[in-house]
This record gives structure tokens, C-alpha cells and sequence, in this order.
């Protein structure tokens, strides 16, 4: 019987757990062991991009809310501002006093755009504004490696057969572009690792389903699922990961396998091929 458990806690909480692994901790492992252990044990530095985090939690709060679609967001008037158009002054204080927990936004800037385009697709609409649970933190253990693992969904729908997740874009949009950015961030690895965590508190393993925003115009939106094959490529490097975590746990030590070695590289497979090409001048 699966001891996987909903813990009620703040997203900070979350982030300061060390108790058990998470999917970003997972990549760190991955990448670098010893990163995970300066950042997540010893707590020696932060993650870095602190502004991109900061937006991202923003649009998190504006689109993860109870009720109708953009329900945590509020268009700031005019007349809460102050004369200079900034939020100054006793009638912004008052507005914001007056609308706390809520997002505020001017209708003109990034984050609003990016909402207001999200809200134009009835896809999104109905992925996030449905019934179910907003930003739940799972935590459940993995017998094989014998180590404890958690996850935080964006949003679960109530029948626990769809995970929704958001990520703001730098760029792109394109069905290419997008799936570059899975491979290219993990985000492979996390559907893997959510899939596997709903499974183990519902006992359904459910469709994973990002939804990617683009934070420049004109602010693209695009929803994406992943193929049987993506998801068990993430499957398989979590296993790698968690079992070199079990390791470092086991033996205190948290350094990569190549460390203090030579090794030799090998090119890229799409650089075999950059030499096939070539610009014919018309």
C-alpha cells in the first residue's frame, strides 16, 4: 500500500524542504551532485534568476485561483495611481490595500498581455479553470532507491487524470522550438516524475499537459502533451538520478562520477551532419 500523502504547506515551505527530492533537486543531482548539496543541504547560494522566478510565481498567482478564469488578477485604474502613472501614493495604498492576495496589473504590461492571451484559447480556459486542486504538494517514498520524493502540481483536475502545468517561454512557440525546450530544461523529467507521484497517491497515471507562454509579443500560447516515448526517456534519467542520490545520501559524498577524471568528448550527433550543408548563392 503506497504511504504517498497531500502535505497543506506555502510554496516556501515547499522550496525549503530537504527531506525528501524534488524534480528541480532531481536535475540538479543530475547535472551536478555537489550543486544539489551546496544549494538544497548546505544552503551556501540560491538559485540563480531570481526576476524570472519572481515573474513566474507572479503569473502562477494570477492564473492558479478558485473560480472563473484570471480570477487573481486585478486591472489597475488609472485613478490609483499617481500623477506620474506609478504605484505611489495614499489612493495606491488604498487600492492595494483593498484588493490583497490578488495580482495587480496595469493592462498594458507583459504579464497582462500574457494573461489576456491565455484567456483568448478555450483549451486554457478549461485546463485551469475546471474543478480541482491548485498547487497541492505530494510526498511519497520510492521503495527502489529507499528515498523520499516530492512534487508541487500547478493544477490537478478532480477526476486525477490531468496535471496542467505553466511555464513562461523566453521565445519560441513553435511545436519544434517547444519540444527543443522540454529536452533542453528537464521538463521531460518532470512530467515523468509528477506522472509517477499522482500515480502513487491516486493510483491513475495521468496525462501531463504544459502550457507555454511566451513572454514576448505578441505572447504566444501553446499546449502541449508529450509522447509515451518523451515521457519513459524522463522515466529512465529520473531512475539514473535517483539512484546516484541514494548513493550520495548513503556515502556523504556529492560529486559527479566524472570527478577528477579526463574525459574525452565527443561531437554532438547534429554536428556529424553541419558539414552536408551549405548556402548556394542564387
Amino acid at each position: 500500500m503506497s504511504n504517498a500523502r497531500v502535505v497543506p504547506m506555502s510554496i516556501d515551505d515547499y522550496h525549503r524542504d530537504t527531506t525528501a527530492i524534488s524534480h528541480s533537486g532531481l536535475d540538479e543531482v543530475i547535472e551536478d551532485p555537489t550543486d544539489y548539496y551546496e544549494k538544497r543541504i548546505l544552503k551556501l547560494y540560491g538559485d540563480e534568476d531570481t526576476d524570472a522566478f519572481a515573474f513566474g510565481r507572479k503569473l502562477h498567482d494570477a492564473l492558479l485561483q478558485p473560480g472563473e478564469f484570471g480570477a487573481g488578477v486585478v486591472t489597475i485604474p488609472e485613478t490609483a495611481l499617481n500623477h506620474q502613472g506609478h504605484r505611489k501614493g495614499p489612493k495606491w495604498k488604498a487600492f492595494e490595500a483593498k484588493h490583497a492576495g490578488r495580482v495587480l496589473l496595469k493592462s498594458d504590461e507583459p504579464l497582462a498581455r500574457m494573461i489576456a492571451s491565455a484567456a483568448r484559447s478555450s483549451v486554457v480556459r478549461n485546463l485551469i479553470a475546471n474543478d480541482g486542486d491548485y498547487e497541492q504538494s505530494v510526498f511519497w517514498h520510492n521503495d527502489e532507491f529507499d528515498v523520499d520524493c516530492r512534487c508541487r502540481f500547478d493544477f490537478i483536475h478532480l477526476d486525477r487524470e490531468t496535471i496542467v502545468d505553466i511555464k513562461s517561454t523566453k521565445g519560441g512557440g513553435s511545436p519544434q522550438w517547444n519540444s527543443q525546450t522540454v529536452f533542453n530544461f528537464g521538463y521531460h523529467r518532470q512530467a515523468a516524475f509528477y506522472c509517477d507521484g499522482a500515480e502513487e497517491l491516486y493510483g491513475i497515471r495521468p496525462k501531463f499537459i504544459f502550457i507555454f507562454m511566451s513572454k514576448k509579443p505578441p505572447y504566444r500560447v501553446d499546449i502541449h502533451d508529450l509522447t509515451d516515448d518523451y515521457i519513459e526517456l524522463g522515466r529512465a534519467e529520473n531512475r539514473s538520478g535517483l539512484k546516484k542520490y541514494a548513493e550520495c545520501r548513503k556515502t556523504g559524498i556529492w560529486l559527479p562520477e566524472t570527478h577528477d577524471e579526463i574525459v574525452t568528448l565527443s561531437p554532438p550527433g547534429y554536428a556529424r551532419h553541419s558539414n552536408e550543408w551549405s548556402y548556394v548563392k542564387p
